[in-house]
């Protein structure tokens, strides 16, 4: 384990321990638009925090008024918005170029588990995010977390200590139903707010390890291609005057039952959570995290290049993911016949695999196929 590039600082590096030519493609410059976007996300908050209330009865109120009548508003809330959304798009682009390529194997093992976790900062900061608009879908959600939480369901089932007291620790509605409270809002916005100004720090000390191999911060210029920057600002710009984040409405702790309403990102795992059980949905989520994070370990193979094994399960898990995030979003089958398809998608990607690495043992005097001795 050698270095840790989080946003392909060396790229060029990548892709000569991974077997390619000089040069490079638009796959390369992921990493740069990820760092781009982060930059946005975080200024754009640091704008949004001059007008907003973290408080249930004023958050709302406070979202409208930055999006109706704060100056710059309309375009601070976009790009705050759609950043996070283009953020977890880049990662997961990134950990498949990664994957794909190998990446995560001669000294790039540190570089995929970042990359993993960048991921999982996207999705929670999303999810924080989410919250605290507390517009009546946000509640929803949050409602449903928290019933989930004091029925015994998913915290209960699978962390231990009861859910670590979380049941305990949102207060009743005014049904007697489980709801969000002020002080679990504050507590939302501080974390969200923490995790954005972390991530900016480790970005700017962390983007490369060791420490001789990272540009100054005065350089940054020269670090991220000016045309990636433009571009990135110019989409999230385009994309909030087309497209103005909807406001919904106030929440109302009245309505009832609580439909789930999530984020595209999160449609895949609440599709899940019904084709199984809450529970078993995220101990296999639990588990691929495991085996994302170890992946660098549990591929033995000592060649340079795409594995077509490799490449077969990255392909499985694509379509998995985009037939349950249809589901999710109503283009829904009978639990049963998902289950069987889902199946079908990993055996078939399974048999392939295989067979494509059979026949390319085969060939092990093919250029790109030697054996790596030495990261």
């Amino acid at each position: 384990m050698e270095a840790c590039d989080l946003f392909d600082g060396m790229a060029a590096f990548e892709r000569k321990r991974s077997g390619l030519g000089a040069g490079s493609t638009s796959a390369d410059f992921l990493g740069q638009a990820l760092w781009v976007t982060l930059a946005a996300v975080v200024v754009s908050g640091i704008g949004l925090l001059a007008g907003y209330t973290p408080t249930t009865a004023r958050s709302f109120p406070s979202v409208e008024y930055i999006q109706l009548s704060f100056p710059l508003g309309w375009w601070l809330r976009g790009v705050h918005k759609f950043g996070t959304d283009l953020f977890v798009i880049l990662a997961i682009l990134r950990l498949i170029r990664l994957a794909y390529r190998r990446a995560y194997k001669f000294g790039g093992e540190f570089t995929w588990q970042a990359a993993v976790r960048l991921l999982l900062f996207g999705v929670f900061a999303g999810v924080t995010g989410y919250l605290l608009v507390w517009n009546q879908r946000a509640f929803w959600m949050g409602g449903s977390l928290a019933e989930a939480a004091e029925s015994g369901g998913i915290f209960e089932q699978v962390y231990p200590l009861g859910g670590l007291g979380l049941s305990e620790w949102i207060p009743k509605g005014p049904l007697g139903d489980a709801a969000m409270s002020q002080g679990v809002l504050r507590g939302v916005f501080a974390a969200h707010i923490a995790l954005g100004f972390l991530a900016m720090l480790a970005a700017f000390y962390l983007r490369t390890y060791p420490r001789k191999e990272v540009p100054h911060w005065r350089r940054y210029s020269n670090y991220v291609a000016p045309r990636v920057q433009w571009l990135v600002i110019g989409a999230l710009t385009i994309l909030a005057l087309i497209l103005p984040p909807p406001l919904g409405s106030h929440s109302d702790t009245l309505l009832k039952p609580y439909p789930i309403l999530a984020d595209w990102y999160f449609l895949w795992l609440y599709r899940l959570a019904e084709i199984v059980t809450p529970a078993v949905a995220l101990t296999i989520v639990g588990l691929i995290f495991l085996i994302a994070m170890y992946l660098p370990w549990l591929d033995g193979s000592r060649r340079k290049g795409p594995r077509p094994v490799v490449t077969a399960l990255i392909a499985a898990s694509l379509i998995t993911w985009m037939m349950l995030t249809l589901e999710g979003a109503g283009w829904e089958l009978p639990n049963l016949a998902s289950l069987v398809l889902t199946t079908l998608v990993w055996i078939i990607a399974l048999v392939l695999g295989a067979f494509a690495e059979n026949w390319r043992a085969s060939g092990r005097g093919k250029k790109g196929d030697e054996e790596v001795r030495s990261p």
